[in-house]
């Protein structure tokens, strides 16, 4: 089984790149987060398609109950086929491979991400990165791997991860 956990900020969602830490923890900063509309569409095209492919979410989240409550509320609206228990939010500054495991009986593990530090990881750890490119990331070129864009059509997108899914099952 293939399982492709999906990061929400910056990948689902528009980030606020500059946005203090104080505006970071305001109740309200997640929900009024902008959702990427080609990447959302593409997730669920890709999901229709893909059957065969477990979706969860695996995103990075501070301390704080209401942050958790507005991140499941995105995911709720936007992708709610993916159910509460595939949804993971690893405590902020940990790694998220430690919490991407086969306990599902799954072989093969993907990450959709836009932050390349999470992607190093996973690669360190025999799983597959995906990076997706956004409107304030991949300035400096460091992500060898494969990539998607957020401005792809969502058909291109979600026919993107497929073929890069297809390719590493080889």
């Amino acid at each position: 089984m293939k399982t492709l956990y999906i990061d929400l900020d910056g990948t689902c969602f528009e980030f606020k790149k500059d946005a203090s830490l104080d505006e970071i923890l305001e109740r309200g900063f997640f929900s009024s987060l902008y959702p990427f509309d080609n990447v959302i569409r593409g997730i669920k095209t890709f999901h229709k398609e893909n059957p065969d492919v477990k979706l969860k979410i695996l995103s990075s989240c501070l301390d704080r109950d209401y942050i958790l409550e507005e991140k499941n509320q995105l995911v709720d609206k936007y992708l709610p086929f993916i159910d509460k228990k595939d949804r993971i939010y690893v405590p902020y500054g940990k790694q998220k491979s430690h919490y991407m495991n086969s306990s599902d009986n799954s072989h093969e593990l993907y990450l959709l991400d836009d932050y390349t530090k999470n992607l190093e990881d996973v690669a360190l750890h025999n799983m597959t990165g995906i990076k997706l490119v956004n409107n304030i990331n991949f300035t400096k070129g460091t992500w060898k791997g494969h990539t998607v864009h957020y401005e792809l059509p969502d058909w291109i997108f979600a026919s993107e991860l497929k073929r890069i899914i297809k390719e590493e099952s080889r």
